[in-house]
């Protein structure tokens, strides 16, 4: 996979962008992930260095740092895109793929895995639902798992479903928001990206 930069944004149903996010990688690998969630005024990024991962997050005029280990098989923000892809033929046979995955606002990784999840509603003749969930039991209490629906000839992310980048404001918390994120644009296949 050559080196590559995606630019997301996730926009409210009032059509404002609620989160920003960039990710760049380099051969197969998260070389920056970053994002902005405007409702909090949160800049979270991950930078892989020689040495590790380095989380740093600016909220409320502080601003924190944390540097971790780098696992070989680190996804953060929309990697798990061109993951699911890369792995395609993995998972549709059956498999459970593993992997460390960046929570920026928590500076830490936790593992995670994905599989099809042949029970989902959103499965068809022609889309394939895949489930990745924490690996957890006590992570897993506290994170519901994230849906992600893709279409099974061209294999392209059609919808995330479940917890999302966007967090919302209520009284002074700021929380979370699970949401059904619709892909207005196709993205490119592992084997497409420039």
């Amino acid at each position: 996979m050559a080196d590559s930069v995606w630019t997301s944004q996730y926009v409210s149903v009032n059509d404002s962008v609620a989160v920003q996010d960039t990710l760049r990688w380099d051969g197969d690998r998260i070389a920056v992930y970053a994002y902005e969630r405007y409702a909090s005024g949160e800049r979270s990024r991950v930078v892989r260095r020689a040495e590790g991962l380095e989380y740093t997050m600016e909220l409320a005029g502080k601003r924190s740092t944390a540097w971790r280990s780098a696992d070989s098989l680190f996804l953060a923000g929309p990697m798990i895109v061109p993951f699911v892809q890369g792995h395609w033929e993995e998972l549709v046979g059956g498999k459970t793929l593993r992997f460390q995955y960046g929570v920026l606002d928590q500076r830490r990784a936790f593992r995670f895995e994905i599989a099809v999840d042949p029970k989902h509603p959103a499965n068809s003749h022609d889309a394939t639902v895949f489930k990745m969930k924490a690996s957890s039991f006590i992570v897993r209490r506290f994170v519901a798992p994230i849906h992600l629906v893709y279409g099974r000839r061209e294999r392209e992310i059609r919808a995330v479903l479940g917890r999302s980048l966007v967090v919302e404001r209520r009284g002074g918390d700021i929380r979370p928001v699970d949401a059904e994120l619709v892909i207005e644009e196709r993205l490119p296949r592992v084997d497409e990206a420039p």
